[in-house]
C-alpha cells in the first residue's frame, strides 16, 4: 500500500468509516490490537472535529483522510476546510497541540458536572474548545497540526510500523 485517500460528506456518521478503514488498513500493516484501538480512536476524534468545523461554519466541502504506509510509518492526515483559526489550541514551535491550553477548560467542565440537559449536544464544543485536538495528541505520540493558508487544518498522525523480520 502506498496511498488511500478517502473523502467524505461531513457527516457523523462518516466518521466510523474513516475508523474502520484506518484500522483495516493498520491490521494489514502488522499493528497490533492495543495500537489499532489507538489508531481508531485518535482518527475518530480527528474525522469527527473536521466534520464539526465543515456542518458549524457550513462548509460544503468533503472532509478528505490520507492514509499511507511510507518510510516504516503508518500516517493519516485528516484534513479540514473549516475557518483558518477555528478550534486549534495553541500549537508549539513543532506545530503540536498544547494540551495545557484546554486543561483548565476540561477540569472545570467536570467538575461543574452535567449541564442538567442531557441532549446539550453544544457542550462539546462551546464549553471546551480544542478539546478534540487535546484528545488526538493524548492518544498519539506523533501527531502535528498545520493550518491552511485558504483556510482549515491538516491533522497529521503516526504510528511506527512493526519491523518485519
Amino acid at each position: 500500500m502506498a496511498t488511500v485517500m478517502l473523502r467524505f460528506s461531513p457527516f457523523p456518521a462518516h466518521t466510523r468509516t474513516a475508523r474502520l478503514l484506518a484500522a483495516s488498513l493498520g491490521r494489514r500493516l502488522g499493528l497490533d490490537e492495543v495500537l489499532l484501538d489507538e489508531v481508531k480512536l485518535a482518527v475518530g476524534e480527528a474525522c469527527a472535529r473536521a466534520v464539526g468545523l465543515h456542518r458549524d461554519h457550513r462548509v460544503d466541502e468533503l472532509v478528505e483522510v490520507c492514509l499511507s504506509d511510507d518510510d516504516g510509518v503508518y500516517a493519516i492526515t485528516v484534513s479540514d476546510r473549516g475557518p483558518a483559526d477555528a478550534d486549534l489550541p495553541g500549537l508549539s514551535d513543532a506545530g503540536q497541540p498544547r494540551t495545557d491550553e484546554v486543561e483548565p477548560e476540561v477540569t472545570r467542565a467536570v467538575e461543574a458536572g452535567p449541564s442538567g440537559d442531557p441532549d446539550d449536544e453544544a457542550l462539546d464544543t462551546e464549553l471546551v474548545p480544542g478539546l478534540g485536538l487535546a484528545l488526538v495528541a493524548s492518544l498519539v505520540e506523533d501527531v502535528t497540526v498545520t493550518p491552511r493558508e485558504a483556510g482549515g487544518s491538516d491533522v497529521r498522525m503516526s504510528w511506527p510500523l512493526p519491523v518485519k523480520v
